[in-house]
């Protein structure tokens, strides 16, 4: 029987900034890779995202832009993924091109 002993870790993006040329017919970023050893119920785990204005986390785990009008420049997002008593944060420089 598996106990969640593991904490979920951010795979991807690696790094701290992650580039994305804009487009209108494409809203997605990036898909957010978690990674948890533990199995069944313990892996499950909950991906929120602190500053919510501009992006939004939908199916997949994706990053998604909520406006295809926004701005090109650098948006620092934080990103927390928590799995029972267990909680990895990310921080991540978005660069819009």
């Amino acid at each position: 029987r598996d106990i969640n002993d593991n904490p979920p870790r951010f795979v991807w993006p690696k790094g701290e900034e992650f580039r994305h040329v804009l487009t209108a017919e494409n809203p997605l970023i990036t898909e957010i890779v978690i990674s948890d050893d533990d199995v069944g119920n313990n892996s499950i785990y909950q991906l929120t995202l602190t500053n919510d204005e501009l992006f939004y986390i939908g199916a997949n785990s994706s990053l998604y832009l909520r406006n295809a009008s926004i701005a090109a420049g650098v948006y620092p997002l934080e990103f927390r993924v928590k799995n029972g008593r267990y909680e990895t944060r990310k921080a991540l420089k978005v660069i819009l091109l």
